[in-house]
C-alpha cells in the first residue's frame, strides 16, 4: 500500500513519517500536475483538527470558492483523516518491520562474531595470555592491574564454589 492519498480533484497528499520521531508527520500536497502546493509538519492524521494547517489546505483544494456547507466539509475532512490514518498505520508497520529486520541482522552478526571468538579462544594453548594482550592493547598499558583484578576475582569465585 502507498502513503499517497488522492483527492476527488486529482490532487494528492503524501505522508512522510519521521523515522526518528514517529509522532512527526509531514503532509505534502501536490496538485493534479504534480507540482507541490504545500508542505506541513503535524502529528498523526487521527489528531488533526479542522483548524489545522492541513485542514486549511484541504479546504482550499476541495472548496476553493468557499460555498460548501461546514458540515459537508467536516464530513469530507473526517473521511480524509480516516484514509490518511490507514496510510499512517501501514507506514508504521513497515517502519517497525525495518527496525526488527535491522536488529535481527545485528544479532546474527554478533552471533557469528561470538562463535569466531569462542573457536579462537578454544584453539589457544594459553588463553589468559591472549586475553591479557588484548586487554593491554585496549587499555593502553593497564595490563598488570586488570590481570591482577581478574586473578583476584577468579580466586574469590573458586573459594565461593568450594566453600559456600
Amino acid at each position: 500500500m502507498t502513503n499517497i492519498a488522492e483527492l476527488p480533484t486529482k490532487d494528492t497528499i503524501t505522508l512522510i513519517i519521521n523515522k526518528k520521531n514517529i509522532d512527526k508527520v509531514t503532509y505534502v500536497f501536490k496538485n493534479k500536475y504534480g507540482n507541490k502546493i504545500g508542505e506541513y509538519e503535524n502529528r498523526s492524521p487521527a489528531t488533526l483538527s479542522s483548524r489545522s494547517n492541513v485542514a486549511r489546505q484541504f479546504k482550499q483544494i476541495i472548496n476553493p470558492k468557499g460555498d460548501m456547507k461546514p458540515n459537508i466539509f467536516n464530513n469530507k475532512f473526517t473521511e480524509l483523516k480516516q484514509l490518511l490514518q490507514l496510510h499512517y498505520e501501514n507506514e508504521l508497520l513497515i517502519i517497525e518491520q525495518e527496525i526488527a529486520d535491522k536488529k535481527q541482522a545485528e544479532q546474527e552478526k554478533d552471533t557469528v562474531k561470538l562463535k569466531e571468538a569462542i573457536t579462537k579462544l578454544q584453539s589457544l594453548d594459553y588463553p589468559l595470555i591472549y586475553i591479557g594482550s588484548i586487554v593491554e592493547w585496549f587499555t593502553a598499558g593497564e595490563r598488570n592491574n586488570i590481570l591482577y583484578a581478574f586473578t583476584v576475582m577468579q580466586d574469590r569465585l573458586f573459594w565461593e564454589v568450594q566453600y559456600p
